[in-house]
């Protein structure tokens, strides 16, 4: 007997990607965290400020080990003063800031941070440049940079409210309308939408795309609306990506507690099923077997760990023929069993 198939259209990702911070963590070669120091300046911009180090703390997540260890230091003692008139508590003082441990020195500025001179700060960046490193302005810290003359004929951007003064002041000075640049060993972005996208760019360019990708799954999770509730990142959207491989993507998430065998979805996609695995290999390096469980997996984690819904009840809204099958695809894919998931989850929310 035919049954009904849902084919509505509805946005996709990278199941791997989507759940990389829940998978149990792969072995990789060991190499050390990047050390990255943050220099606060009074009156520096929070929201700027939060950006940037979401990026680097989500890519740890991400990632099987540590990618970057954040310091911070702030100018005159360990409480610094937002533009939203909150004290943040940083690590250390800057006169106590070793140039020579980090190899990415960022400073942010804010509105209101004042662009006169600062000896120590000077004297601190100037050091670092001996040993090359990343250096970083945010809002207004590309300002303070250009002043100690740690940067060459490289570009650079600021807050537009910033670029006139810093043209009358270092007329040779290359700095150009843009949210963010990175050039070289200098980064620098205008404000605080682009501090993020000028951070994920950074890790891009340390770390490949794909760990980009699965920071950006993290941070934009509530860019859903009401009927997106599964993935973030829209994996149809690539460009090359077959319209028959679009099709099963969208049959395969709309099917999710029923799921659709192989020789339907051949079926609907019109196309033989060694064409159609080749183009799951190919695009979404997996079959089309293995993509479909992972994407019922994925729903089965957000109903395991955001619900208190009866694990069977899940097994079943998730298409597993039985709870003990459910149990053993959910522990062989995420490291532990769906209930001890929910234990762990539990006692976070408790603790």
């Amino acid at each position: 007997m035919n049954r009904e198939i849902i084919v509505t259209a509805k946005p996709h990702c990278s199941v791997q990607l989507s759940n990389r911070v829940y998978m149990p963590k792969q072995a990789e070669p060991s190499a050390p965290a990047m050390p990255v120091a943050i220099i606060l300046l009074e009156n520096f911009s929070m929201m700027a400020f939060s950006a940037a180090l979401d990026a680097l703390v989500t890519a740890n997540l991400v990632s099987s080990r540590p990618l970057y260890h954040v310091h911070t230091f702030g100018r005159q003692s360990k409480l610094v003063r937002s533009d939203l008139g909150i004290d943040i508590a940083v690590d250390e003082q800057l006169e106590e800031l070793q140039p020579a441990l980090y190899r990415a020195i960022i400073v942010c500025g804010g509105y209101r941070v004042s662009l006169a001179t600062d000896a120590m700060l000077k004297k601190k960046l100037q050091a670092a440049a001996r040993n090359k490193p990343v250096f970083g302005g945010i809002w207004n810290g590309a300002y303070h940079l250009i002043n100690a003359g740690v940067l060459g004929n490289q570009r650079f951007t600021l807050h537009p409210d910033n670029r006139e003064s810093l043209k009358e002041r270092f007329p040779s000075a290359n700095v150009v309308r843009a949210p963010y640049v990175i050039d070289e060993d200098f980064m620098s972005c205008a404000g605080p939408h682009s501090a993020l996208l000028m951070m994920l760019q950074f890790i891009r360019r340390e770390h490949g795309r794909e760990c980009v990708q699965a920071v950006e799954d993290v941070l934009n999770r509530d860019r859903l609306d009401e009927e997106q509730d599964m993935f973030i990142a829209s994996v149809t959207s690539r460009p090359g990506l077959p319209p028959s491989l679009k099709t099963v993507l969208e049959i395969m998430e709309n099917n999710i507690e029923d799921p659709v065998s192989l020789d339907e979805l051949v079926g609907y996609a019109g196309v033989s099923r060694r064409v159609l695995e080749r183009a799951f290999m190919k695009h979404l390096g997996t079959s089309p077997s293995r993509f479909y469980q992972e994407l019922r997996l994925t729903k089965a984690r957000q109903l395991v760990m955001q619900s208190d819904e009866e694990m069977a009840n899940i097994a079943v809204a998730c298409g597993f023929s039985s709870l003990s099958h459910f149990r053993h695809c959910y522990r062989a894919y995420f490291g532990v069993p769906p209930g001890q998931a929910r234990k762990e989850r539990n006692l976070i929310y408790t603790s």
